[in-house]
């Protein structure tokens, strides 16, 4: 039962990645992957931005670069 719920936790999990790679994509960004499809940098510079985007990035565990140049990001988020 534990290895069954890894196994979905893991799929839930690829799965969020997978939505936020899009809405990266749809803003104007990027996005690089690293082995297995772990989203390793995202790249949002010039888009519309704001605060409260930036809870679906907060869970990418794996992520080492993000650059939101001149976005509406400002020092609450």
């Amino acid at each position: 039962m534990r290895v069954l719920s890894v196994l979905l936790l893991s799929t839930l999990i690829l799965h969020a990645e997978a939505d936020l790679v899009s809405w990266v994509r749809v803003q104007g960004g990027d996005v690089q992957t690293g082995p297995g499809g772990k989203v390793k940098s995202v790249s949002l510079p010039y888009a519309w931005v704001t605060d409260t985007d930036l809870d679906a990035l907060a869970g990418l565990r794996d992520l080492q670069k993000l650059d939101l140049s001149l976005s509406l990001i400002t020092d609450a988020g």
